[in-house]
């Protein structure tokens, strides 16, 4: 498969907050097109699952502070919703399925013996 440049593109990111105040990345993305049949599509962009997943409006990096700051901070989704300047849908649907993850994770138990009394 040989792709051709079609140019780049501005991605906006929602990131971590700094001193209170959101900050937003600008990713400029390189778009290319595929002009041989067997390409499953013929245009696609850049995509960089440690930076952000596929069609994301904020960052990896944001949503593991986020779930930090559930854990840890006993914040609530729409103080962070707020913080981030996301809506409370996106926050909850970008750390529900890493929060599901963790609670669905046995080894979290590892060296814990349960005590009955009997």
């Amino acid at each position: 498969m040989r792709a051709t440049s079609r140019g780049r593109r501005e991605h906006r990111l929602v990131d971590v907050p700094a001193f209170g105040t959101p900050v937003r990345l600008v990713w400029v993305k390189r778009t290319w097109a595929c002009p041989e049949t067997t390409c499953r599509r013929r245009s696609f962009t850049e995509v960089d699952a440690g930076l952000a997943p596929p069609r994301s409006t904020w960052t990896t990096r944001a949503r593991s502070w986020a779930v930090g700051q559930l854990r840890r901070e006993h914040a609530t989704v729409h103080g962070l919703a707020r913080q981030l300047g996301l809506g409370w849908d996106t926050v909850w649907s970008g750390v529900e399925p890493i929060l599901a993850a963790a609670a669905a994770d046995e080894a979290r138990f590892a060296g814990v013996q349960t005590l009955l009394r009997g």
